[in-house]
């Protein structure tokens, strides 16, 4: 059985029909170039340091709207210079977010006071199923894991009587 033809509808033709014309191009505002950016994010960076320790970028892209009143929103490539920027500038001037800092001043966030009785026999319990999983999967293999395993109870339990 043979396809009927459909006819097909012409499509439209622009206005101007001449070789020589082009269709208007909408007007957008040009990006700055990725150092332009870059440079007016270190000046203004260096002189208000207290946004480097910030983690939002709100006041800083504020700023930049402001200064160039061209443009809308923050383009994609000027975020990723303000980006790079506070990277290479936190790492130059050595400033750390909190995590950091407690974790080079040898400071944990974990709570490091006497545990309860409750916790250390739940952990006990876990690191016991944890040797019969173990035992159960393939003793020889698993053998070095086991020891430790093993080792690791008999040091809960002893912090346990403590």
């Amino acid at each position: 059985m043979a396809k009927k033809k459909t006819e097909s509808k012409p499509v439209a033709k622009p206005a101007s029909t001449s070789k020589n014309s082009k269709p208007k191009a909408r007007k957008v505002p040009e990006i700055p170039p990725f150092g332009e950016s870059r440079e007016y994010f270190t000046k203004f960076l260096t002189k208000n340091k207290t946004l480097l320790k910030k983690r939002g970028n709100q006041e800083i892209f504020k700023k930049w709207l402001a200064d160039h009143p061209e443009f809308d929103s923050i383009p994609w490539d000027v975020a990723q210079a303000l980006g790079a920027v506070k990277f290479h500038l936190r790492k130059e001037l050595n400033i750390h977010d909190v995590a950091n800092r407690k974790r080079k001043e040898g400071k944990s966030s974990i709570h490091t006071g006497k545990s309860s009785g409750v916790s250390i026999q739940s952990l006990e319990k876990l690191i016991d199923e944890c040797i019969l999983v173990a035992v159960d999967v393939d003793r020889d293999d698993f053998d070095p894991i086991i020891h430790h395993l093993r080792y690791a109870l008999k040091q809960v339990i002893k912090h346990g009587k403590n």
